[in-house]
């Protein structure tokens, strides 16, 4: 339901569950569309139980035609192929696979973050803020600078390359079993 002649789809891809507040996306897309009109379209693509809730809150923005909610996604690579910013749910500095795969991929990454007392740290590699509206207002800005969000894109995949490969994670796993059996290995030594 996208036009051909759309210029930017920001979205997201995940489950539609309580627990990840998918409404939250909702007043993002509405700012974002209120401020640039609707040459922008929205994804959200996935299924369970919050999508006819989703459904209605859509309509109730007047965002029908504007966002787009496929249901369930079988081939998210083709999804976020045509994305220029995703959008994610972060828990203080983590975040999820969607989100390392969309940065994978080189799309720039946002976040709705969902602990209040979370404050941005300078090493997250992934922007967050608790308040939706900073979050659009943020999307505003990527869309309107697109230099600025192809260096965001690449120093995200630059972090994922660094750190989160299979490689650079099955090291990161060896290297703390070898702490834990190291610390293990001393207190057994001190205890006798």
């Amino acid at each position: 339901g996208i036009p051909d002649d759309c210029r930017f789809v920001v979205g997201t891809i995940g489950m539609l569950r309580p627990d990840r507040q998918p409404w939250l996306y909702i007043p993002i897309f509405a700012e974002v569309a209120r401020v640039l009109g609707t040459d922008i379209h929205f994804v959200i693509a996935g299924g369970g139980v919050e999508l006819d809730r989703m459904r209605l809150l859509v309509t109730k923005q007047g965002l029908e035609g504007q966002v787009h909610l496929p249901g369930l996604d079988l081939n998210p690579s083709l999804t976020r192929s045509i994305m220029c910013i995703y959008i994610t749910l972060n828990v203080g500095s983590l975040t999820g696979i969607a989100a390392m795969e969309a940065a994978s991929a080189t799309l720039p990454v946002l976040a709705v973050q969902l602990r209040d007392e979370y404050q941005d740290a300078a090493n997250d590699w992934i922007w967050s803020s608790t308040d939706t509206r900073e979050v659009a207002e943020r999307v505003i800005r990527l869309i309107r600078l697109p230099q600025e969000r192809h260096e965001l894109a690449e120093r995200q995949k630059a972090y994922i390359r660094a750190n989160h490969t299979i490689e650079k994670m099955a090291d990161s796993y060896f290297a703390f079993y070898r702490a834990v059996v190291k610390a293990s290995r001393m207190k057994t030594k001190m205890s006798i």
